[in-house]
């Protein structure tokens, strides 16, 4: 594996750097996501991820990839752990990324609930398996980025800054 990570001054914007070009080699593939709401973020700046994994070691990788990216990460260790975060604060994330195959409850399931909690939420989905018969819910396939694994962190650092939704620009005192 090799991991390129942007170096971060803690004085720094709140937007984490563009990944370099060079390390454009796996496949993202991305869907629209109707997003008819700004999202606040947190009061540093940060975009808020939860992250989805039943695997410890991948959960806690993906923490560190995006926390050293600018992000501002949760991890929860299941589907179940994930609703009850976000049933409890609502608002509390912009993004959220689901591992397909876990147990008891499966990504898709998992989406499903947390859709039905946050209709405006980006998902984006992590899959070693190639065959997308795996993801079931209805508009999954038309709304959800899914990126294949393994995946370099660049892409997958670009692909949680792709499905963010916009932030609010304040407004511009010039402007009048």
């Amino acid at each position: 594996f090799r991991f390129v990570l942007p170096a971060q001054d803690q004085a720094s914007a709140p937007t984490p750097p563009d990944p370099p070009d060079e390390v454009e080699t796996a496949s993202i593939e991305t869907r629209p996501i109707a997003r008819p709401r700004p999202t606040t973020r947190a009061e540093d700046g940060r975009a808020r991820v939860l992250v989805v994994d039943d695997e410890a070691s991948v959960r806690f990788l993906l923490r560190d990839l995006l926390d050293g990216a600018g992000f501002r990460v949760t991890t929860a260790a299941g589907g179940e752990e994930a609703i009850e975060r976000l049933r409890e604060h609502p608002g509390s994330v912009d993004v959220a990324i689901l591992d397909v195959m876990m147990a008891p409850m499966d990504g898709t399931e998992t989406y499903g609930h947390l859709k039905a909690i946050h209709p405006e939420l980006p998902i984006i989905f992590c899959t070693g398996h190639p065959d997308k018969s795996r993801i079931t819910a209805p508009g999954v396939l038309r709304e959800a980025t899914i990126i294949q694994k393994p995946f370099r962190a660049a892409h997958l650092i670009r692909a949680v800054r792709e499905a963010l939704p916009p932030q609010p620009q304040p407004d511009d005192p010039a402007a009048g």
